[in-house]
């Protein structure tokens, strides 16, 4: 998944976003004066929309931190660790602790 960059981005997570597409664009220029509310529902400020998209960034930007993504790109399959705490528990702590040493938290 992208990383939200648009207010349709935070009118699909927003809590009246139940499946369905309540709303849409007058136009294919997709800025907030063209945004039409469908089903009776109010249309969000900008401000709120706004603020949602940032929040749903900051999260993004969270999830997808650099040494969270090398961290899970090393880890071994969740199986294999599995396996490796079953027979050798130790083996396991070293190993994932290795992974963490070369992939620190900024």
């Amino acid at each position: 998944m992208a990383r939200p960059d648009h207010i349709t981005d935070a009118l699909n997570s927003h809590s009246y976003a139940t499946g369905e597409t309540p709303f849409g664009y007058e136009n294919k220029e997709q800025v907030y004066s063209n945004l039409v509310m469908y089903g009776g529902l109010a249309k969000p400020s900008k401000s709120s929309l706004e603020a949602e998209l940032a929040v749903l960034q900051a999260d993004w930007d969270k999830d997808n931190a650099p040494y969270r993504l090398a961290r899970a790109r090393a880890y071994p399959p969740k199986e294999e660790q599995l396996d490796m705490i079953y027979h050798n528990i130790d083996a396991w702590r070293t190993s994932i602790k290795a992974i963490k040493d070369a992939n620190p938290k900024p």
